[in-house]
């Protein structure tokens, strides 16, 4: 069994066959829904100058992490989880294709949606995707017998600059709404639109003599 992550910055189709792993579904015009389906890989990590590689089999994706920040480019963060890892003294893969050449996604092309309605107090957000896989772990073997997906999650934060209640009373009040986020780069963007979210909690930080805001 094999566990580790990867780091980037969000841009057009860099990460879409990760996503289907995560969400268990399929891209079907432009859009990918939470689903059912597995999609695992065969993840390599190699050092050439030493000519040694680990291959991770039966790699699935189980979380994601994504962090909009105004005017900054969107970061990404996705754990994974393997089967079985072998060390080899060859690459798997021998030549590999190269990175994608479009530009990172940022936060001034995008925009933050709650219940339809473009917000513009929002300074920053983070987005945690999970679909809480398990490894089903059996005596005798350091191998797993199965990756079993559980139930999909997602929550995160926001920071905002309060005007009103608006964002205290859908704690307060345990109102339910939706939130649209999305990502761009020229005419390219990633969105994505959560249903039935609920505050869970509303704290507004003090943090020496800066604006007073708020998060939840």
């Amino acid at each position: 069994m094999g566990a580790g992550s990867l780091d980037g910055e969000l841009s057009s189709a860099a990460y879409d066959d990760i996503l289907e792993s995560l969400l268990g579904g399929a891209w079907a015009s432009d859009v990918l829904k939470v689903g059912t389906t597995r999609k695992s890989f065969t993840l390599e990590q190699g050092h050439a100058d030493i000519g040694k590689y680990i291959w991770y089999t039966g790699a699935v994706a189980d979380k994601a992490v994504f962090d909009f920040k105004a005017s900054e480019i969107v970061g990404v963060k996705f754990d994974f989880m393997a089967a079985n890892a072998d060390t080899a003294s060859s690459s798997l893969f021998g030549t590999t294709s190269g990175p994608t050449t479009d530009s990172p996604m940022d936060c001034r092309s995008g925009f933050i949606k709650k219940d339809t309605v473009s917000q513009a107090v929002i300074s920053a957000c983070t987005l945690n995707l999970s679909n809480n896989t398990e490894a089903n772990k059996v005596i005798g073997s350091s191998s797993v017998s199965d990756l079993v997906a559980g139930r999909f999650l997602a929550d995160g934060t926001l920071s905002v600059y309060p005007l009103d209640m608006v964002y205290a009373d859908l704690f307060l009040d345990e109102t339910e709404f939706s939130v649209e986020i999305q990502a761009a780069r020229g005419t390219k963007s990633y969105t994505f639109f959560m249903e039935r979210c609920k505050a869970t909690g509303f704290k507004p930080p003090v943090n020496k003599e800066t604006s007073l805001g708020s998060r939840r």
